[in-house]
């Protein structure tokens, strides 16, 4: 991971492996804008070759709730 961000940090919450060809990560990446802390969860999902080669990254960008139901 390269980045200029300020006070950045990777915090992994779970790692899951679907199948001998697919795993994913969720995790929160936390940074520095403007001197205030932010965060951005993610889940990044990997598939693998035949090889066991990683294949394809692609990276979901969660969300949280707005409502308090």
């Amino acid at each position: 991971m390269l980045t200029n961000l300020k006070g950045h940090r990777l915090r992994v919450q779970r790692v899951s492996r679907v199948h001998a060809r697919l795993s994913y990560v969720e995790l929160t990446e936390a940074f520095k804008i403007d001197g205030a802390p932010a965060e951005w969860p993610e889940c990044i999902l990997f598939e693998q070759n035949d090889d066991g080669l990683i294949s394809r990254v692609s990276v979901f960008f969660k969300q949280r709730r707005t409502d308090a139901d």
